[in-house]
């Protein structure tokens, strides 16, 4: 049956046709065909799905799909479970959305962490770092509880500050100082400084604060 298709070939999954991967109802979906393999006797077809139903892919199947690694923007199916169909974008359409969706969906595979990234940076461009460190500005800003206890847990190359010193947390600073991003101001012994977050972690391992500086720490060590 494979022969009536051929790679390059714009499909549609017939109506009330689910994935085997993850149960979900795939009928309507479209796409191109990218390749034919067989797999103990049944034909199977993989299809690059189209921009338009990339769009429209529930978030939990992109999820789920990170999760477990495997291609959110390919489906793996019986060929009888497809039909011809017209082509609605071009492969330059395809490619522009699957990497919008990656810069994002990437964070699912970090785990409970990666969620929290996700939500805090919903809306804005990957690629637009001013942006992102503005958002955990604000985010940051708005969720921590202050004043609070906190210790270095990185490096330092200045004689002042050493991983381990524990120091007190005041505020979130509205600059942003690259390549540190998001400063906080802090209270030593010594006086008052301006201090990057990243190099921090809070002291209690059980309050939201450490969370949500995790959550950060883990953001810039993978943007």
């Amino acid at each position: 049956m494979s022969n009536q298709f051929k790679v390059g070939d714009s499909v549609a999954v017939k109506s009330g046709t689910v994935d085997p991967d993850n149960g979900q109802d795939v009928g309507g979906w479209q796409g191109r065909v990218v390749g034919f393999h067989t797999y103990k006797g049944e034909k199977l077809v993989t299809i690059q799905l189209d921009s338009i139903t990339l769009e429209n892919m529930p978030l939990e199947v992109i999820k789920q799909c990170e999760e477990a690694g495997t291609n959110w923007a390919e489906l793996v199916l019986g060929v009888g479970d497809i039909q011809p169909a017209q082509a609605r974008d071009t492969e330059e359409q395809v490619e522009e959305v699957e990497e919008r969706i990656s810069a994002h969906s990437f964070w699912f595979a970090i785990g409970p962490e990666g969620e929290a990234i996700r939500a805090v940076l919903e809306g804005i461009d990957p690629d637009d770092t001013v942006a992102a460190f503005e958002a955990w500005r604000d985010h940051l800003s708005a969720s921590l509880t202050f004043p609070f206890v906190a210790e270095i847990d990185e490096w330092q190359d200045r004689g002042l500050f050493q991983p381990g010193d524990k120091l007190t947390v005041l505020n979130v600073e509205a600059d942003i100082l690259a390549p540190y991003g998001v400063m906080v101001g802090i209270r030593k012994k010594y006086g008052l400084f301006v201090f990057p977050l990243c190099d921090l972690a809070a002291a209690d391992e059980e309050s939201d604060n450490y969370d949500l500086i995790e959550e950060y720490q883990v953001w810039f060590a993978n943007r």
